[in-house]
């Protein structure tokens, strides 16, 4: 698809609260639905520490 530039929304809120928001307005079907739609968010599963392998430890 074609890629755009999000320009910023807020003169105090950090990168990380723009892109939650991002997310939350997509998730609720809103203007950014097609970033989650392409991220596969709805499908997703389980969390980070699915990926996390610490040596030593069993779980």
């Amino acid at each position: 698809g074609k890629v755009r530039k999000v320009r910023r929304r807020a003169r105090v809120a950090k990168e990380a609260a723009e892109g939650a928001y991002i997310l939350g307005e997509g998730l609720l079907g809103g203007k950014y639905k097609g970033i989650v739609a392409s991220l596969k968010l709805r499908e997703a599963s389980g969390t980070m520490f699915d990926y996390v392998i610490l040596k030593g430890i069993k779980l």
